[in-house]
């Protein structure tokens, strides 16, 4: 079983190979036959035209249709900035306002010659190739996806220009055939470019899809092709063999007021969310009813309209009267569900009658009982059970997800480009999901949403009818959401029960717990557990010590790759924006390095390729334990190895061949610097690790140098710890008394927590553990709202101050500004138990934004104005990432560059909050959980990143990522860059250097650079990772 398993990644990347090779045939085939067609269809419409004058028209048409979506997609983003703008009445600045502009012009001045070998420029160039061809492609099928009203402009044009062909045909019965002689040139090259836009339309909407399935379960592909030559072909011989192929064209023009229902059913779906459901339906309804009544009335007088050449009136007026009263009929029939006036004389009207009738009959009932279920019950099933085609392998997620985290699942799908499909099986309303639902639908990743619970009192047997055992990899996941989370972990354990005595594999499940329970459900340990609680308490304590480490582990956590669009008018948004495209991935070590030394492995990737690896997967254990930073144990690679990278998952492709070909023993070039605009942030990882408990040594010299954190450390003119008037008080009045009267040591960090809630309990148990930080809570009659009595047994590092934090003298009496880090919370326990999460929001974002501006006016006083360490460290938490952005004035330039449709995930990406290092919300944190799908090598990336983000004290035997000051670290050049900070740390202290941090030009206004260029410059008041 084990080795079934083990195979199921192997067998699912054959079966992604081979259907990407039919998806190729399949596009080729179909697009040259419908072009084919096309080209053959103009060339027999008429013989009175040129060869020119055909095909230009054609060209005109290829390329009016990707213009056109480009205008609209241009127009959409328009009209998107200037909403944006008026409603949220932000100021847009060109650059972070409390970054020196002068950073983005540091690398200017030096010019970077490196040496190419035709091998290097020939893969590099193919390289670049692809690269382009993938973007170009994600661009094409996101405007695609986007392109309703486009298509709906274009085919308002089709629609004019058929109804202005329809007053040339004349006849004088039903029986006899139209005569097209008296229609204009003219009007022949126009439906030429039409046809040209309708085959490139579908030409392009294949080419952009992903699957097969994509293309033969879509609308646009049937509607287009009805119209398009290959079917007219075969309507012509059915019944009009007297016609030319561009004549048996014509006669289909009635499709597209079908085309245009479909269309518009399209965007109500899209812009309807959120809406009631009867509203929908009942503009659905209607506008249904108008459209297949205009179809039906062109359908009839294609069929047995009669223009006589010799009417007395208009031919525009006797056109628009008869197509009126076919107009008139088609209502009646279809009011009185197919017993009408219309009668028709034709057989092929006669057949066309019935179709119509038919659906209508089948589709008005099916809208109107739809219409009644959606006002008296909600939907319990969204998309279908069911798998054909390329998509037979699924993943499961079982549990009350987070809409956010199944934002982050599927991105990943489709960004990876995984053959995945999603079951979910949720005890939460399927409209809870509605805009994943319409984010899977743009994304084109299959989707199915499931109303059942396999837990106690659930439906077991759902798990046979979705077929749970042949899942690729089942999640069992908790969310932050519920305020009750160890209630709702006792749920995902009773969920995790059922799945095992279902049969579930244990190496195909994951467990994802938000609270501190951690059960043993059996003697043997069943899944792979992810508890983002426990991860989340040592993030904040390690942000303490080292502040922006949650930007930079957030970034390497997640799975997302080319979404992030570069601005060539913004140098520091370039940095970071490539920063963020750097993930925490295993790289396959080839048979051609093995025996090396990991220092020559870790060298050779750095300085040919940018890449920083920090540890070592060991092939022997399965890839379930490794080694962090193994250099100076004399470690040598073996067979089957995979190194731990801080890389860009783009590009990790032709890096892999490139090392294949060098070998071992080949030079390695000076590294070209692909990735030479990056902001982001620099970790040193100091010590080694192996999951059996050994550990290292750390370099001497450094044992004794306290971090960057300790030396902002107020000094405080106490003599002694002097007794407190109440012993078994921990309410003081300012920071100054706690330290007196409270803590058992005073000289320790000082954390001040801005309100209370359920969390700040269990951080107090995680500080308890580390036994580093002294800690302060402050908040308006925190005291009297918040069971102090609770609190008495961590006394010894932890004192109340009751205040107003929007008042400034409570803020000044509690001296605030003397501690070392500020972290500010929504405080439901302090507030109106009614109080939804969006208030509480706007109330921290307020309090924070407050806060922020007092301590910025304290510390640019004379006396601290002058003090390099008088930057105060601090952290905003929110229920909502979204709203991240009412945290500061200043933007990024291109703020918006994320469509909240593609990714409602990383709405707080672009934040300057973010991008400092001092936000955090509870839905950033399950990308941690997106590396742990399929393989053991994917669950040890999340252990490393626990390791990463480990304090001392915490029971791990890694200490984790620390900080060191630049000035302590002596570079004998110049101009001092990363690239040569790197080699020296690496070469000397055997430190792994993944960050820099800089400080800013003002209190809490600081910087987090991720993995910048080797040649970017650096500072003497930053401080290295």
């Amino acid at each position: 079983m084990d080795a079934i398993e083990a195979d199921k990644p192997q067998r699912l990347v054959a079966s992604t190979a081979t259907f990407g090779v039919l998806k190729n045939v399949f596009d080729f085939v179909l697009v040259t036959g419908l072009t084919v067609s096309v080209f053959v269809t103009v060339i027999t419409a008429t013989d009175e035209d040129t060869r020119i004058g055909e095909f230009v028209p054609i060209i005109l048409g290829t390329l009016l249709f990707p213009l056109t979506l480009y205008l609209f997609y241009v127009l959409q983003a328009v009209v998107k900035t200037v909403k944006d703008s008026l409603v949220l009445r932000r100021r847009q600045i060109d650059g972070l306002a409390h970054i020196d502009s002068s950073v983005g012009r540091e690398d200017d001045g030096e010019t970077k010659h490196h040496k190419y070998y035709p091998v290097d420029l020939l893969s590099r160039g193919m390289e670049k190739i692809r690269l382009r061809y993938s973007q170009a492609k994600l661009s094409l099928t996101f405007m695609m996806h986007n392109s309703c009203l486009a298509l709906i402009f274009l085919d308002s044009l089709k629609l004019t220009l058929w109804y202005l062909t329809l007053v040339y045909w004349h006849r004088n019965d039903h029986t006899e055939p139209w005569d097209f002689g008296d229609t204009p040139l003219s009007i022949y090259k126009l439906h030429y470019t039409s046809l040209s836009v309708t085959n490139t339309e579908l030409c392009l909407f294949i080419l952009g899809a992903t699957d097969i399935k994509d293309v033969l379960c879509a609308y646009e592909f049937w509607i287009n092709v009805v119209i398009l030559p290959p079917v007219t072909l075969f309507v012509k011989l059915l019944f009009f063999r007297h016609l030319e192929f561009f004549h048996a064209y014509w006669m289909m023009g009635f499709f597209i007021w079908i085309k245009y229902f479909l269309l518009l059913d399209k965007i109500l779906n899209t812009l309807c969310v959120g809406l009631e459901r009867r509203v929908h339906r009942t503009s659905k309804i209607v506008l249904g009813i108008f459209l297949m009544t205009s179809a039906f009335a062109s359908s009839m007088y294609v069929l047995q309209g009669v223009h006589p050449k010799t009417a007395n009136v208009s031919p525009y007026i006797h056109t628009l009267s008869q197509y009126g009263n076919f107009f008139y009929f088609a209502l009646i029939t279809f009011s009185t569900v197919g017993y009408g006036d219309v009668t028709p004389l034709t057989i092929q009207s006669k057949l066309v009658a019935v179709c119509f009738v038919v659906c209508m009959l089948v589709w008005i009932p099916y809208e109107m009982n739809n219409f009644i279920q959606g006002i008296e019950s909600e939907r319990e099933v969204s998309g279908h059970l069911s798998s054909w085609g390329a998509i037979r392998s699924f993943i499961l997620l079982v549990g009350d997800v987070d809409p956010i985290q199944l934002s982050l699942f599927i991105s990943k799908i489709y960004y990876a480009g995984l053959k995945l499909k999603i079951i979910l099986l949720t005890n939460m309303s399927v409209g809870t999901y509605e805009t994943q639902i319409n984010q899977a639908k743009l994304l084109r990743v299959a989707l199915c949403i499931v109303k059942e619970d396999p837990g106690i009192n659930g439906n077991v047997d759902i798990l046979h009818t979705i077929k749970a055992s042949d899942a690729a990899a089942t999640f069992v996941l908790s969310t932050f959401k519920n305020h009750y989370s160890r209630k709702t972990d006792t749920k995902t354990v009773a969920r995790l029960i059922s799945l095992k005595k279902f049969g579930i594999s244990s190496d195909s499940v994951i467990i994802q717990y938000c609270s501190p329970i951690r059960p043993q459900i059996a003697l043997r340990s069943f899944g792979s557990i992810v508890n983002l609680y426990r991860f989340k308490s040592a993030i904040i304590a390690k942000n303490i010590k080292c502040p922006g480490i949650i930007t930079l582990i957030i970034n390497l956590s997640l799975t997302h790759t080319s979404i992030l669009q570069q601005s060539k008018g913004d140098e520091l948004y370039n940095q970071y924006v490539t920063g963020i495209g750097k993930r925490l991935l295993t790289f396959e070590i080839p048979e051609s390095l093995v025996g090396i030394s990991f220092e020559t492995l870790c060298f050779s990737l750095y300085n040919r390729y940018g890449y920083v690896a920090i540890g070592v997967l060991h092939s022997d254990s399965g890839f379930r334990t490794y080694q962090l930073n193994p250099a100076g144990e004399d470690y040598i690679i073996k067979q089957g190895d995979r190194a731990v990278l801080v890389a860009d998952s783009a590009s990790t492709t032709s890096m892999e061949k490139d090392v294949v070909t060098s070998g071992r023993n080949s030079s390695v070039a000076v590294r070209n610097t692909m990735i030479d605009m990056v902001l982001q942030r620099w970790a040193t990882t100091d010590v080694s690790q192996q999951k059996d408990g050994t550990t290292n040594q750390e370099s001497t010299g450094l044992n004794s140098r306290r971090s960057s954190i300790d030396s902002n450390i107020i000094a405080y003119d106490t003599v002694g710890r002097k007794t407190p008037l109440d012993a078994n008080s921990i309410v003081v009045n300012s920071i100054t008394l706690a330290c007196r009267h409270v803590f058992e040591e005073p000289n320790r960090p000082i954390m001040a927590i801005v309100g209370y809630s359920e969390f700040v309990l269990q951080l107090l148990l995680y500080f308890e553990e580390l036994n580093e930080f002294n800690v302060i809570l402050f908040g308006r009659e925190i005291s009297v709202k918040v069971n102090v009595a609770i609190l008495q047994r961590f006394k010894s590092f932890l004192a109340v101050i009751d205040g107003d934090p929007m008042t400034e003298s409570d803020v000044h009496r509690a001296e605030l500004h003397k501690s070392c880090y500020i972290y500010v919370i929504p405080s439901p326990e302090l507030n109106d138990p009614e109080e939804s999460d969006t208030d509480l929001d706007l109330q921290t974002i307020v309090t924070y934004r407050h806060l922020k501006t007092l301590m910025q006016n304290s510390m640019n006083e004379p006396e601290n104005f002058n003090n390099f360490h008088s930057n105060i460290y601090g952290l905003v938490e929110l229920y909502s990432s979204s709203n991240v952005a009412y945290l500061d004035d200043t933007m990024w330039s291109a703020w918006n560059v994320l469509d909240k449709k593609l990714d409602p995930s990383l709405s707080y990406i672009h934040s300057v909050e973010f991008s400092m290092g001092q936000f955090i919300s509870d839905g950033m944190l399950y990308s941690v959980t997106m590396n742990t799908m399929f393989i053991h090598e994917d669950y040890a990336l999340y252990r490393i990143m626990q390791d990463l983000v480990s304090v001392a004290g915490s029971g791990s035997n890694f200490r984790g990522i620390e900080m060191l000051p630049i000035k302590d670290i002596m570079l004998e050049f110049n101009k001092r860059t990363f690239g040569q900070l790197f080699n020296l740390l690496f070469a000397n202290m055997k430190k792994i250097a993944i960050g820099l941090y800089r400080v800013g030009n003002g209190p809490m206004e600081n910087c987090v650079i991720c993995s910048p260029a080797p040649n970017f410059l650096i500072r003497h008041t930053d401080m290295v990772r």
